[in-house]
């Protein structure tokens, strides 16, 4: 007997050792990241876990896959209760967990049986799902990868199994023997192992045989767990104990807010990121946090366009990265791979559209854009690197505040084809100004593009039938820095910043009313880091709010089918899904037909993160023409939207696919418009 406790000890105590080995250099990689303050608001980071890792929240969003993983997450929790047990058992002779309350200790065990079972078939199911199903976010997993799932799921399985084959033999062991009893009448709380021990092939086995089995399956179950635990930390598989702390580290802020970079720190003389170290330590924590689910290429525009960027292949090429540089992290030397342009593409990164479908859709909560926006910013401000185009597009907008290079004395144009006067702040006296509520940024497309356009004439137009006080800047309105940013020029991005807040605080501005989610996101998300706090209105939102106080009436009805589209920087990256739909709702006779991927799992139309400015010459399709075709699905005569961006990109998929005469692109407000008395 004591025999056995000594190995028992040297293997659990041996392997522990190798275990915390081995993760502590992985620690100390992600560690050489630079510093960033994650341990805010420990309340609300403490219920997002609780939410999302013990409740599984995301995954449940997928019912069969997270339902699986629901039994197989919790299984595991009470099944590790009962290995720890058995592992300490195996040390001191006689030790249980029976010093627990009966009913606790009994709850326990209870459970540890029934999820047994349930992981069991559970873990079958995804072995079935992996090899006959082949779900299609799985299909561009490399074969270590795919090696690695099932070795993990085998071993998961055989953990289960042998757990339960164990407590079987044993409950026979001991009703025959009588020599030793850890469990009494616990095993009425036990059905599956209870029931097991009654098999025939286990009840027509001697003393001596039972106790043979019984000792077979103790081994065989802790040298299962010992071999799982030195296999995780080499495994992608390591999420199992990094999706946690991963989740409770998640950014609490919008997904839509891009972190200000320090521009005048003494001593930088590097900006973005180029190398591994210069990712924050929480960047790196991601990369061992994906669990590979490929969850984050089912919505993600550009690998359902067949372009460069693929989410998951992203973080799993940084861990790799991250695997391979490890050493010279830790050693101080030159690296042996390049990031950019190395293990991480330029087309990669020049890609991303930051609609956050991505980070929508993780499980675990891994930041994407983030890293995304910090090597363009690398490539931009270090390497003078960028996409044809983009540099045109910068150069007008240094020299004229708007991504065309037209004159900004033509800003306020637009109105002049109104019925009444819109004021201009700048031509207003002071006692009239003090009489406006509400600053009407329009926008550059708002301002500028012909069709969209029409969508700044209808919102005046509502603006002034519902007698809100309002001016805009005219020809004093400059871009607010949204493009330049995501597109990685962030000097540029910070001078517009400095420029527009300025021309707020000449005249004392407050409230700002925004017909582009994109203006509305960095209004309201990025400027307060620049030290302007504005009370910032998306103008479905303000509309709604007109039509529920009654200062809007609708006079008529639209006898039509509507399809809507939301806008990532509306919807995903602000949560703002219910007040377009709710406008449309208002309207009598209309017909509000959703398209299948909607609201959160809304698909972008491929201009944001500045790529409205970039032509689209990767991928099999245009990410808009994919839009559009899902749109065209529903059968509808028109697809609504809430975003010049949007208009843009879907009304020339109409021309792509030469459908301009058959469906019609409108803002909602231009809807609205037409209805309202």
């Amino acid at each position: 007997m004591a025999t056995k406790n000594l190995i028992v000890f040297i293997l659990v105590t041996g392997s522990c050792a190798s275990f915390f080995f081995f993760m502590s250099k992985r620690i100390r990689w992600i560690l050489k990241g630079t510093k960033e303050n994650r341990f805010d608001h420990i309340g609300l980071r403490l219920k997002k876990v609780l939410v999302n890792v013990f409740g599984q929240k995301r995954l449940l969003k997928e019912k069969v896959a997270g339902v699986m993983h629901f039994f197989i997450f919790w299984g595991f929790i009470f099944i590790t209760i009962g290995t720890i047990e058995i592992l300490v058992n195996g040390i001191v002779p006689g030790f249980s967990l029976n010093f627990f309350p009966s009913f606790i200790y009994s709850t326990i065990k209870g459970f540890e049986d029934l999820f047994s079972l349930i992981v069991a078939i559970a873990i079958l199911f995804a072995l079935f799902r992996r090899l006959v199903i082949k779900p299609k976010r799985m299909a561009d997993n490399p074969l270590s990868a795919k090696f690695d799932a099932l070795l993990i799921l085998s071993l998961i399985f055989g953990v289960v199994s042998t757990n339960l084959l164990l407590h079987a033999f044993e409950y026979q062991y001991v009703s025959q023997s009588i020599t030793e009893n850890r469990y009494g009448a616990l095993f009425v709380l036990m059905p599956i192992s209870y029931s097991i021990s009654k098999l025939p092939f286990i009840l027509n086995l001697s003393v001596e045989q039972l106790h043979f089995y019984k000792d077979f399956f103790w081994w065989a179950h802790v040298g299962i767990i010992l071999s799982f635990l030195n296999y995780l930390p080499f495994s992608k598989h390591l999420h199992i104990m990094m999706a946690l702390p991963n989740v409770f580290f998640n950014t609490l802020n919008s997904t839509g807010k891009i972190a200000k970079l320090n521009l005048e720190e003494e001593g930088v003389e590097k900006f973005g990121v180029g190398t591994l170290e210069d990712f924050s330590w929480k960047d790196l924590l991601d990369t061992y946090a994906c669990t590979e689910c490929g969850r984050c290429n089912v919505y993600c525009p550009t690998f359902n366009t067949g372009k460069d960027l693929k989410p998951k292949s992203l973080i799993a090429d940084l861990r790799h990265h991250l695997y391979h540089e490890g050493k010279r992290l830790l050693n101080g030397t030159e690296s042996t791979q390049k990031l950019i342009g190395g293990a991480i593409s330029e087309n990669t990164i020049w890609d991303c559209t930051t609609c956050g479908a991505c980070q929508e859709a993780c499980p675990v909560f891994i930041e994407h854009i983030p890293k995304i926006i910090d090597m363009r910013r690398h490539l931009v401000l270090m390497e003078g690197k960028m996409e044809p185009g983009m540099q045109e597009f910068f150069n007008n907008m240094e020299n004229y505040s708007n991504p065309w290079g037209l004159p900004q004395n033509k800003r306020d144009a637009w109105t002049q084809e109104l019925s009444f006067k819109v004021p201009v702040f700048s031509e207003l006296s002071e006692p009239e100004r003090k009489k406006i509520e509400y600053l009407y940024f329009v926008g550059c497309s708002g301002s500028y593009d012909e069709r969209n356009q029409k969508t700044s004439r209808a919102f005046a137009r509502l603006l002034n039938k519902a007698h809100v006080t309002f001016a805009i800047l005219g020809k004093e309105e400059k871009c607010n820095g949204d493009p330049s940013r995501r597109l990685g020029n962030e000097y540029l991005a910070q001078s517009q910043i400095q420029e527009v807040s300025k021309t707020f605080q000449k005249y004392n501005i407050k409230k700002i009313l925004t017909q582009c989610p994109h203006c509305f996101n960095t209004f309201k998300n990025e400027y307060p880091e620049f030290g302007s706090n504005y009370e910032v209105i998306h103008h479905t939102t303000f509309l709604n709010q007109l039509l529920e106080e009654e200062k809007l009436k609708i006079k008529k009805g639209l006898k039509e089918k509507i399809t809507f589209h939301d806008s990532c920087y509306l919807g995903r990256h602000n949560q703002e899904y219910e007040s377009p739909r709710a406008i449309l709702k208002k309207i009598p006779d209309l017909e509000l037909s959703e398209m299948p991927r909607r609201k959160e799992n809304g698909f972008c139309c491929g201009a944001g993160g500045g790529r409205m400015w970039v032509e689209e010459s990767r991928g099999h399709k245009r990410i808009s023409v994919e839009r559009l075709e899902e749109a065209l699905e529903t059968k509808t005569q028109k697809v609504a939207m809430a975003c010049p961006y949007c208009m843009t990109m879907l009304e020339d998929a109409t021309k792509v696919k030469q459908v301009e005469k058959e469906i019609q692109t409108l803002d909602v407000v231009e809807i609205l418009d037409s209805v309202v008395g």
